[in-house]
């Protein structure tokens, strides 16, 4: 299950309906600027590090002396009126020996017992008023039920715990005193410290946690009005208790990332929700759109007409469990499904396994070892579950409350409600709206705790709000706009509208079996009807926007001014410090670097735009939902990536980059591609609450892609062409018409960095490597006996005797500039074909219906190899790979299997894994194989359900989709499967036939040679007739990968007459197919469960008269439908004839007729293996599928 989509939660309306741009998010983390606005609306800034001076703290012996001398006969009569005759007479004796100079600091006296708390508590006070220059605590008395008070000088020191004093009263025996009875802080200044905390790409509770390591003190011990993004630059204000400033300030020098200053003394800490607001400065870089009036107008009417007041997804959690759906299963009282839902295995969590464990065997000690610290609340679930078992209810009340808060029901009705009202509005005013007259304060806290948990600062504003239901009289008056109304967050003390809209509020609750009324529990906490509840605008304007467009060429020249620049620059301080991905290089780049501005847009190709905005927002109200209403674009989360109109990302906050190691020094160097690449591939990507708006998905800072272009007159017409070197961009969108087709782009939009299109240009592509493994696979020594048996269970061991060793490149090469992964078809130019899932049956003898090639984790896959190569001796090293555990060889492995007395299945799970690997999933990694196919052969009974067919195909599908990118110079996968298509579809290319094949074997015998028996089963049925089994449209899934199948794009290779086909399946937003292959990135939709093709999913087929129209033609409109929309000829020069309507008869015949049309050479093909090494006589087989007529 997927984390929550926008429209799953009710985020489905925009304000405004300009036209989409583009533009990157957090493309450096200096991009995205947070300042804090406390309540007095000042928004928080970095301004000194400078330490106020040095508390003075009088001595204790100076102010003792000067006290004694006065008289105290009647603070020690009435202590006596308190205390009795005993206890006043051995205050008086203790009081007469710190006068005559004979009492010792760490002497005391003890009173007599007393179990009555109130009375030892008046006692403690009269000392406190009375008496201030000593101190009691409370100690054990005689008896155990009874208290004691001790009474002692208060000299300051008496408490230090690592003191001479404390050691010599530890060693005595007597108990160390409580630090609640004396305080050597100064009465003159407050007990709380507070600053500035300026921190670049670090988490505030990541902060704080290394602040107080440094100091010495927990990191609860801090307070702090709300937390604050990671990937950014963020100030805010921090509270600790009795903590000097001058130890912080010298904790400047040493700190990486992190400044603090801005020290003062307040009397109260700060506590969550203590903000009016932030102040952001937003940068989004890269920005794409047709004019510049676009951005201007989109950002006139976010300052104008504002945005819809959601709840960011982040609310809502990044899990397939969303926070809302706890917060309604604890409104219902169901505490064990709340306990269940917070600690059942999600999928793509990193702790899945553990939490597997802790379900199959509840285990909780042994949970616990293993539950990463930073899993507060399941943690804190599982500790309380330990100590009271079945107690659920305790369990939950033990996580801590700022975590509590997030489990809401409320977001999900805000969002459904302002749906319904943006239908029935349409921002028209209607009587029986509500508005607030007071200003409103959006704080979380207002709405998720009960009154007793909210600080009397927090409930100021809501006890004083005043919510009016608006009546016909002030529509008339115009009294009120669509920007003042306000809806009601389910709670004790809210007025509900008198409208209809109330029937709603109580039909959404009902859907998840909550009541607004009554009770289904007596759990004060979490009961909706003990809750205060709040009104939320449904409109916010951002205060104080400002925005303008800048040029730039640098992207790693920062465009906004942080706190600290704004220091460094006016020379206030002398501590540097060392952001963690900015160099002392980059910061004279950027004084040297020109930054132009709005008044001078028209630049050189390579000059990028980016829009600057600064805007205050309120607490509460997320920034994400103001940018979304900007780009009119979705901030659905799926894994690791948002989804929506724009592509998003987000990453492992948890993994630090090598970047953000480093304390100083230079970037990473850029002079060699290849290795910008592996760093774009293997390094993550450092994003938390990361938007990237672009039809891309950057994954480092300074991974740049190159892009060749042509000369102007050339070059396509794409959405952005720069010369020189730029990210990874957009231009292999194209936006118009492309010399020598496509006219109309709508097809193949992609075709700008496709292989074809640089051939048109006159840029040859050297011949791709084609990658195979039959010589690692025959290294195998093969299998008997019972590790055989369970091979062939899985209908998998035929696989081993017909691949080919030796690909023809050259020939496979020609199809791949046919090939166009927009339609995972090849654009012939007689019309579209592609490799079926009947031609995977009939070609390999692999079943294409069953359960999909589902993922497994890259942990879970290590952990079940590592149980497998367990088995093998020590001496052996299975494991390899620069970045980990990945690859592991496969002729060392082998051998030593047979030899190492593996047990039987063990030997059949591995020689699968490499069998697999070596025919049906081969990859650019030679001799390695990844362990992640090895849970789809773990069972072997399992193994023989899987849609193997299916997955083979989406894997060569990936592949093809990646070799016909221009850069790419290396194709994978099932080349077997490809080759053999090619064979049967058009004879002319076929090697010599292999007079051993036999009706019933799979295909890809018929042209193998030398033969070799092999041991196949056929399928029960006619694959060949059996034509709806291969009728699915939709997408092939590969473990992660998902390709489409658009077998309708194909008809005549069934027999039918193909007509216009619908547009085809687009992709998952966020994809990416640039000029390099290594980058390419796409996914489609896809639904788990059993596959079967026949069934949901069939296409309608429109098969005409035969009698008018004969088979193997197409409909009248086809031809000039589609030769609008391909790029049917390689080559520029003379055009092709046209194409005379194929008469009815055999398919294969008439494509081989129509190739051979163009063929200045009728003489005989020789097999292609004949001559492989020679590479120019096989330059006339890849233009024949070319069409040339001169280069032959």
């Amino acid at each position: 299950m997927a984390s929550a989509q926008e429209s799953d939660v009710g985020i489905l309306c925009y304000i405004s309906h300009l036209p989409c741009f583009t533009g990157i998010l957090k493309q450096r983390y200096s991009d995205f600027i947070v300042n804090e606005v406390d309540l007095e609306g000042n928004v928080v800034r970095l301004t000194s590090l400078e330490a106020p001076l040095e508390i003075v703290v009088e001595k204790k012996r100076e102010k003792i002396t000067d006290i004694l001398d006065k008289d105290y006969s009647s603070e020690l009569e009435s202590f006596r009126t308190l205390a009795g005759v005993s206890d006043a007479e051995k205050l008086k004796c203790y009081v007469d020996q710190i006068g005559s100079g004979v009492h010792n600091d760490d002497e005391s006296d003890v009173f007599s017992p007393s179990s009555d708390k109130s009375h030892r508590m008046a006692i403690h006070n009269f000392f406190k008023e009375r008496l201030t220059f000593l101190v009691t605590d409370t100690v054990d008395g005689p008896v155990s039920s009874s208290k004691c008070i001790r009474v002692r000088l208060n000299s300051g020191n008496n408490n230090n715990p690592r003191g001479r004093k404390d050691r010599k009263r530890k060693d005595r025996g007597d108990k160390r005193y409580d630090a609640r009875g004396s305080d050597s802080w100064p009465t003159n200044v407050g007990k709380f410290l507070r600053f500035h905390l300026y921190k670049e790409n670090k988490d505030t509770q990541e902060s704080l946690a290394l602040l107080g390591k440094m100091l010495g003190v927990q990191p609860r011990s801090f307070g702090f009005a709300g937390t604050k993004d990671k990937r950014a630059v963020t100030t805010q204000r921090v509270t600790v208790f009795k903590q000097r400033a001058s130890k912080l300030a010298a904790l400047n020098e040493k700190l990486i990332g992190i400044k603090v200053g801005n020290f003062c003394y307040v009397n109260e800490g700060l506590v969550l929700g203590q903000l009016q607001g932030n102040r952001f400065t937003i940068t989004l870089r890269s920005i794409g759109a047709v004019t510049e009036d676009i951005v201007r107008a989109s950002a006139t009417a976010l300052e104008k007409n504002g945005f819809i007041n959601y709840y960011g997804l982040q609310r809502f959690g990044s899990s397939s469990i969303s926070t809302h759906m706890i917060g309604a299963a604890l409104l219902r009282g169901e505490w064990k499904t709340a306990v269940s839902m917070i600690l059942d295995p999600r999928e793509g969590d990193v702790t899945k396994k553990i939490r597997e464990y802790y379900k199959e065997s509840g285990d909780i000690e042994g949970t616990l070892r293993q539950l990463p610290r930073y899993m507060v609340a399941e943690r804190a679930i599982l500790h309380c579950l330990k100590k009271c078992p079945g107690n659920y209810l305790q369990a939950l009340s033990a996580i801590p409350r700022t975590l509590r808060m997030m489990f809401g029901f409320d977001q999900v009705v805000l969002g459904d409600l302002v749906r319904c009202k943006e239908q029935e509005t349409k921002k028209e005013m209607t009587s029986s709206h509500s508005t607030c007259e007071d200003e409103i304060d959006n704080n979380d806290t207002l709405i998720d705790c009960h009154l007793d948990e909210i600080s009397v600062t927090d409930l100021s504003d809501a006890k004083n709000m005043s919510v009016k239901v608006i009546s016909d009289e002030d529509i008339v008056a115009e009294k009120y706009s669509i920007d003042d109304i306000v809806l009601p967050l389910p709670g004790s003390r809210i007025i509900y509208p008198l409208n209809d809209i109330v029937n709603i509020y109580h039909d959404l609750a009902k859907k998840d079996g909550i009541s607004l009324t009554d009770s289904a529990h007596n759990s004060k906490e979490f009961s909706l009807t003990n809750m205060t509840g709040a009104y939320r605008q449904v409109i916010q304007k951002p205060k104080d926007f400002e925005w303008k467009l800048i040029n730039y060429e640098n992207i790693n020249i920062p465009l906004a001014e942080t706190d600290w620049d704004i220091i460094s620059k006016s020379g206030t301080s002398s501590t540097p410090i060392r952001p963690s991905d900015e160099s002392d290089q980059i910061k004279r780049d950027r004084e040297e670097d020109k930054i132009q501005t709005d008044e001078s847009i028209a630049v050189a190709s390579k000059t990028q735009m980016a829009l600057k905005m600064s805007l205050t927002l309120p607490s509460s109200c997320y920034a994400t939902m103001a940018i979304r209403e900007l780009l009119k674009t979705s901030t659905s989360m799926t894994g690791k990536e948002f989804s929506g109109m724009m592509p998003f990302k987000r990453s492992n906050p948890d993994v630090p980059t090598a970047q953000s190691s480093r304390r100083d020094g230079p970037n990473p160097p850029t002079t060699s591609y290849k290795r910008r690449l592996q760093q774009a591939l293997h390094e993550p990507a450092i994003v938390e609450d990361d938007m990237v708006a672009h039809n891309n998905t950057k994954t480092t800072d300074d991974s740049e892609m190159p892009v060749d272009q042509a000369p102007e007159a050339e070059a396509p017409q794409t959405s952005r062409a720069r010369k020189g070197k730029a990210v990874r961009g957009d231009d292999w969108l194209l936006m118009g018409p492309s010399p020598g087709g496509p006219y109309i782009p709508e097809l193949i939009p992609s075709f700008a960095g496709h292989v074809a299109a640089d051939i048109w240009r006159g840029k040859e592509r050297d011949t791709p490597r084609c990658h195979h493994r039959g010589q690692y696979l025959e290294a195998w020594p093969g299998l008997t006996g019972e590790a055989e048996e369970l091979v062939r269970r899985t209908g998998l061991y035929h696989l081993r005797k017909f691949h080919y060793n030796n690909p023809d490149c050259s020939l496979i090469a020609a199809f791949i500039e046919r090939w166009q992964p927009d339609t995972n078809t090849f654009h012939m130019p007689w019309g579209e074909m592609t490799i079926t899932l009947h031609d995977v049956e009939f070609m390999l003898g692999l079943k294409v219906t069953g359960k999909p090639l589902h993922s497994l984790s890259r942990t879970d896959s290590l952990d079940l190899y590592g149980e497998l190569v367990g088995e093998l001796p020590c001496s052996i090293p299975p494991i390899f790979g620069s970045t980990g555990p990945t690859y592991t060889k496969i002729k060392l492995v082998a051998d030593e299997s047979e030899q190492s007395g593996m047990p039987p299945l063990h030997r059949a799970r591995m020689y699968l894994l490499y069998l697999i690997s070596a025919t049906l999933f081969v990859d650019r990694s030679t001799n390695r194989v990844k362990p992640e196919y090895l849970h789809l052969v773990w069972d072997i009974d399992e193994a023989a359900g899987y849609a193997w067919g299916a997955g083979v195909l989406a894997h060569l599908y990936r592949y093809l989709g990646e070799t016909s990118r221009a850069d790419t110079k290396q194709m994978c996968g099932c080349l077997t499967l490809l080759e053999c298509w090619i064979y049967e579809y058009f004879p002319r290319f076929r090697p010599c036939t292999n007079p051993h094949y036999r009706e019933g074997m799979p295909r890809a015998i018929a042209w193998y040679n030398p033969y070799r028996p092999v041991h196949w089963v056929p399928s029960e049925r006619d694959v060949i007739r059996d034509v709806p089994n291969t009728l699915f449209l939709g997408s092939l899934r590969c473990l992660t990968d998902t390709e489409v199948y658009h077998p309708n794009r194909v008809l005549r290779q069934f027999g039918l007459l193909q007509t216009v086909p619908g547009p085809p399946i687009k992709p998952i937003d966020g994809c990416y197919r640039g000029r390099n292959g290594t980058a390419y990135k796409v996914q489609y939709p896809c639904s788990d469960g059993t596959w079967n093709i026949q069934g949901a999913g069939q296409l309608h087929l429109d098969v005409y008269d035969t009698a008018a129209h004969p088979r193997w033609m197409t409909s009248p409109d086809y031809m000039g439908w589609y030769l609008e929309r391909t790029h049917s000829q390689i080559h520029p020069g003379e055009a092709p004839a046209p194409i005379a309507p194929v008469p009815q008869g055999d398919l294969l015949s008439e494509l081989t007729r129509v190739i051979a049309a163009y063929d200045p050479d009728d003489a005989a093909i020789p097999p292609a293996h004949v001559w492989r090494s020679v590479y120019d006589l096989l330059r006339p087989t890849r233009d024949r599928l070319r069409l040339d007529k001169d280069e032959a």
